[in-house]
C-alpha cells in the first residue's frame, strides 16, 4: 500500500508528540493551570475530535495564546510552523480534507523547523531525512 501525504503528515506530528508536550505541558499549565486543556477550552471551544493527547491541539493552544504562553523563547517564523502543523493536523484528524503534496511539503519542513527549535536536533535530522 503506498503511503499518502496525509500519512507523511500524521508520521511528523507523531514524532513531534513527545517533544512538544514535554516542552510546551509546564508553560501551558503555567498560564492555564491543571488541566490545562479544561482551562483553555473553556475560552475557545475546539473540535469534538481534539484530546490533550494529539500534538495538533497542543500546537493549537500554543499558537493561540503565543504571547502569554511562549512569549520570546520561540520566533515569529517557529509560530507561523506551529499555526500550520496545527491546521492540518485538525484537518486530518476530522477527515475533511486531502492534502496535496505543497502542503505536505510545508508540513515536513514545519515539522523539521520546530523540533530544531526545540532543541531536538536528531528528531529534526531524522525529519529531514524524510523529505529527501
Amino acid at each position: 500500500m503506498a503511503v499518502t501525504n496525509g500519512d507523511r503528515v500524521k508520521s511528523v506530528l507523531d514524532a513531534l508528540n513527545a517533544p512538544i508536550r514535554a516542552w510546551a505541558g509546564p508553560r501551558l499549565e503555567r498560564v492555564f493551570g491543571q488541566p490545562w486543556l479544561e482551562a483553555a477550552v473553556a475560552r475557545e471551544p475546539l473540535p469534538e475530535i481534539g484530546s490533550d493527547s494529539d500534538t495538533w491541539v497542543v500546537l493549537h493552544a500554543l499558537g493561540r495564546d503565543w504571547r502569554d504562553v511562549v512569549g520570546s523563547e520561540l520566533t515569529a517564523e517557529d509560530r507561523r510552523c506551529v499555526d500550520g502543523l496545527a491546521e492540518i493536523g485538525r484537518e486530518i484528524a476530522s477527515g475533511t480534507q486531502t492534502v496535496s503534496s505543497d502542503r505536505c511539503e510545508r508540513a515536513l519542513s514545519d515539522g523539521e523547523r520546530i523540533a530544531r527549535s526545540l532543541g531536538e536536533v536528531e528528531l529534526a535530522a531524522q525529519l529531514a531525512d524524510t523529505r529527501a
